[in-house]
């Protein structure tokens, strides 16, 4: 299994994930054993990361560090901006080098000066911010690219993990785009059904 925890975690993030002391180590070492590894992509100038970042640390604080950790990739800041970023928030973050090959670049950046879209943002399509995309850390299998979604104030931390969690076990809900319709809407369906026989049964 550590092959495949060391191949993914250093394909994805490169060689080093960092800790908000600045204490670095290889990003296989710093993974392993997390069940669940969500890829947070914001940037100083995203307004709505700033409303959207106190609902994630909550979430991460809720959780305890062998079910979920956050690696923040910044997306367009300056060094004391990454500087601000990285230390005040409790999650690891990829090296400020790093987060300008794989991060999110603004279109009017990509267009205006030329820049490329960064590889991790690519690979996932992130086409805005802020952007959750949510992994298995036992191979890197996608959970859900839309974890921003489900990082929600009506949900309890304990709702929002056992929803990734019973994604990342439902092979036909794993893939970014949903598979046939009819296999997420027949797991719904089986879903509700048990849910009305367990109810029928409860008397309630």
């Amino acid at each position: 299994a550590m092959q495949g925890e060391a191949a993914w975690a250093e394909r994805t993030f490169g060689h080093l994930l960092c800790r908000p002391d600045g204490s670095c180590a290889k990003a296989s070492e710093v993974l392993k054993g997390k069940e669940l590894v969500a890829t947070y992509f914001s940037g100083s100038w995203c307004g709505y990361c700033a409303r959207f970042s106190p609902l994630l640390e909550a979430l991460y604080r809720a959780l305890p560090r062998d079910k979920f950790e956050v690696v923040y990739v910044a997306c367009g800041d300056s060094p004391a901006e990454f500087q601000h970023n990285t230390t005040t928030r409790p999650w690891l973050h990829v090296p400020y080098e790093t987060s300008k090959r794989i991060g999110y670049v603004r279109r009017s950046e990509r267009e205006g000066r030329g820049l490329q879209q960064g590889t991790l943002a690519a690979k996932h399509n992130v086409e805005a911010l802020p952007s959750l995309v949510v992994f298995r850390g036992q191979d890197g299998s996608v959970v859900t690219s839309d974890g921003r979604l489900d990082v929600n104030p009506n949900l309890s931390p304990n709702e929002i993990y056992a929803r990734w969690t019973s994604a990342a076990r439902t092979p036909t809900l794993q893939s970014t785009t949903m598979g046939p319709w009819w296999q997420a809407g027949g797991v719904l369906v089986a879903l509700g059904l048990v849910g009305s026989v367990l109810r029928s049964r409860g008397g309630s």
